[in-house]
């Protein structure tokens, strides 16, 4: 059977309307099996490669942090626990004996970065430089009736006005969805490509009530990704929430509604 396959990889933006902790996503990702193996449907399964993922399948909770194997064998090591949440991963590794999934996450407690995210330099905003050498000149400014521009209300601001003068908003947060491609019998002894292969970046806009996924979630197509061995992999994303019950529906307004008396 023809599996459909979506080429692009678009992300897609969604307006919540309940608490985020309520989302859960789920993703399932197969290794392809080889051409000839599709012709001879009698072969089965068996056509794909042991030594690699033949299929995963998991539903993540928002910011549910799932273990990979690597990070298993990592975190048991109390000596390479610095942090605090590295301490609380190394007891609850120990506590409930996790063995790790092919399917993992890194939350935003984790130290990772995509590749694109990274700076290469020092970064700040045009404001938050300016503000730098702001407090001689307010200390040395002349009164108010003797300044020559003495509007202080933009009434009509241009965005360039706009972004000089607000700093960069960063009040969001991430999760990524990642799978362990690595060759089964490869000795690992530190991070590999394939072991941390990102399948999807889940970004969360607290003040909008914006959810970003990246790439979008998948309908009878699916997305394609292929490990350094050459291996491919199909791959479906899809949204896994449960509709809340009438109590919650109810309990999340009375929370909207104390909420609204104080602002």
């Amino acid at each position: 059977m023809s599996i459909k396959v979506r080429k692009k990889k678009i992300a897609g933006n969604y307006k919540v309307k309940e608490p985020i902790n309520n989302f859960k996503i789920r993703v399932r990702i197969v290794q392809q099996r080889p051409l000839l193996a599709e012709l001879l449907e009698n072969e089965g399964d068996n056509a794909r490669d042991t030594n690699f993922l033949e299929e995963e399948d998991r539903i993540f909770g928002w910011q549910q942090k799932v273990f990979s194997p690597f990070e298993v064998n990592f975190y048991s090591e109390e000596a390479n626990c610095l942090t605090e949440s590295q301490k609380l991963y190394h007891r609850q590794i120990k506590e409930t004996d996790i063995t790790g999934s092919l399917l993992y996450t890194f939350t935003q407690n984790d130290p990772y970065y995509s590749k694109n995210e990274l700076l290469t330099r020092p970064y700040r905003t045009r404001l938050g430089n300016r503000n730098q050498t702001a407090l001689p000149v307010l200390q040395n400014r002349k009164p108010f009736s003797e300044r020559y521009n003495k509007m202080v209300v933009d009434d009509a601001p241009d965005e360039t006005r706009i972004r000089t003068n607000h700093y960069l908003y960063a009040d969001h947060s991430t999760m990524y969805v990642m799978v362990d491609l690595l060759q089964r019998d490869k000795i690992l002894t530190g991070s590999d490509g394939d072991n941390e292969t990102m399948l999807c970046v889940i970004t969360y806009d607290g003040l909008h009530k914006i959810l970003s996924v990246n790439p979008d979630f998948t309908d009878d197509r699916c997305y394609v990704i292929t490990n350094s061995s050459g291996v491919q992999f199909n791959y479906w994303i899809e949204h896994a929430s449960q509709k809340p019950s009438s109590l919650e529906l109810q309990q999340q307004q009375n929370e909207s509604r104390r909420v609204s008396m104080f602002v």
